[in-house]
């Protein structure tokens, strides 16, 4: 995935420099959107008497809603976005080999900056990341929240003046505190389509 993500970039910036009349898109203002994502990476480890346990993480697909608002300063664009995914049946897999199941919702508050390539944009992000566990086995039948970090890369594309199409990694580090703490990596890898205005 970093190949192909290091490549496009190369191509971008190739085509970039070879073209003196490319028109600079405004990425000033605000957006909303849907995404379609899954689970790149998902683990939860704890320590309990000496010991420690984990279990693998898995889910199908996570959809989302999300919107925010950014400004543009020359070729540097920054903004903030409130991001909101869930998935159902996701399931988690002890070392013992037991599985268990449950929904969850991601809660994500970012900070965005990025660099403008015209009809491209490529960002950093960072901020604070909520999931909150609701029903089946895993969550005991009662609702369980974590809380923590985010950080990622995203880039995105301006289809028409109110259309952009994108992709987005995001890696979240969080914490369940109960009678054990439980922590949670839970990374993302979405698609994304939004309407500016």
């Amino acid at each position: 995935m970093r190949t192909i993500t290091l490549e496009t970039a190369i191509c971008a910036l190739t085509m970039l420099s070879l073209s003196s009349t490319m028109t600079l898109a405004d990425w000033t203002g605000g957006y909303v959107g849907g995404s379609l994502g899954f689970l790149a990476e998902g683990e939860a480890t704890a320590e309990f008497e000496g010991q420690e346990l984990s279990a693998e993480i898995e889910v199908d697909t996570i959809l989302g809603i999300f919107g925010g608002y950014q400004v543009q300063r020359g070729d540097l664009v920054f903004g903030g976005e409130l991001a909101i995914s869930a998935a159902d049946d996701f399931e988690a897999t002890n070392q013992d080999g037991e599985t268990s199941v449950a929904d969850f919702t991601l809660i994500d508050l970012k900070a965005r900056a990025g660099y403008d390539l015209g009809d491209a944009l490529v960002y950093g992000t960072a901020g604070l990341s909520q999931i909150n566990i609701s029903g089946g086995d895993v969550a005991d039948d009662q609702d369980d929240t974590a809380e923590g970090f985010n950080f990622g890369i995203g880039a995105d594309y301006q289809v028409s003046e109110q259309i952009t199409l994108g992709a987005e990694y995001l890696a979240r580090r969080v914490v369940f505190e109960d009678e054990v703490d439980t922590d949670v990596t839970a990374d993302t890898f979405s698609f994304r389509a939004a309407f500016r205005f």
